[in-house]
């Protein structure tokens, strides 16, 4: 009986990773460093963290109010058309100002699928 012994020399990791997996696993390694690069930034630089945190926020993007804004400045809101900022505006000038944002879903014409999108874009003041 031949017993094949294989020294662990001769194996490398080209030979037990196909190239798909080295790649997967070279992105997993840069992810890992980049996480923990932000941890230690984190906790070295507080400030660091507000930043980061003031990034990742919906409500870090400027926003609209909806009593005041022009159709330049609606339009200029995500998921915010043409006609949608012609809705708005033809409804505020026919009802008067908005006493909350949520009354845009009573816009014949907006769906509250598009309302959902916009929402953290505006506000009514």
């Amino acid at each position: 009986m031949h017993i094949a012994r294989i020294s662990l020399q001769t194996i490398t990791i080209v030979h037990i990773f196909t190239k798909h997996e080295r790649l997967i696993l070279l992105f997993c390694a840069a992810v890992f460093f980049v996480g923990s690069g932000l941890n230690y930034l984190m906790k070295k630089y507080p400030e660091t963290a507000d930043i980061i945190n003031f990034i990742d926020s919906p409500r870090s993007h400027w926003t609209v109010n909806i009593n005041t804004a022009d159709q330049r400045e609606l339009v200029a809101v995500p998921y915010i058309g043409e006609y949608t900022a012609k809705k708005i505006l033809e409804y505020r000038a026919k009802h008067g100002p908005f006493d909350s944002i949520h009354q845009l879903k009573n816009i014949p014409g907006i769906r509250i699928k598009n309302f959902e999108r916009f929402k953290d874009y505006v506000y009514a003041d």
